[in-house]
């Protein structure tokens, strides 16, 4: 089982829009549950509201900066795409945000529960049953 839910993060090397159940599945094994306080269901959550699961979603955000990724990563703090001054907090160009699951959640690690960077999850996910996001997937 371990090696099936491996050879989903590794397909994921390029961009790609996820079911929310393969989403949910591959968070799970990648220990995102429970992480920074926050469950799966809120993880889920986020890269719903965030990118629709879209890894290759690109969007700028209203104080100009953009945000990259399946859970829109800031590129004024969380990575660097080269243009913009960032803090670069998670070690790695942005671009690699949107065709690279694995390096999502080591920035969504990295960005941890700070709260600037999760203002999506707070307007859509935060105090809310978030179950609905993980129900019926197994996990």
């Amino acid at each position: 089982m371990k090696v099936l839910l491996l050879l989903l993060l590794v397909v994921t090397a390029s961009g790609r829009v996820f079911h929310r159940c393969q989403l949910a599945r591959a968070l799970k094994c990648a220990g995102m549950a429970g992480y920074a306080g926050a469950s799966l269901g809120d993880w889920v959550c986020l890269a719903r509201w965030a990118s629709h699961y879209n890894t290759y979603t690109r969007r700028r955000q209203c104080d100009g900066s953009v945000g990259y990724g399946i859970f829109q990563m800031s590129n004024r703090q969380l990575c660097k795409d080269g243009c913009t001054p960032s803090q670069n907090i998670c070690h790695v160009p942005c671009r690699r945000l949107l065709t690279n699951l694995r390096s999502a959640i080591h920035c969504a690690r990295c960005a941890g529960r700070r709260a600037s960077y999760w203002t999506i999850w707070r307007r859509h996910c935060q105090g809310r049953n978030v179950n609905c996001y993980i129900r019926g997937c197994g996990v």
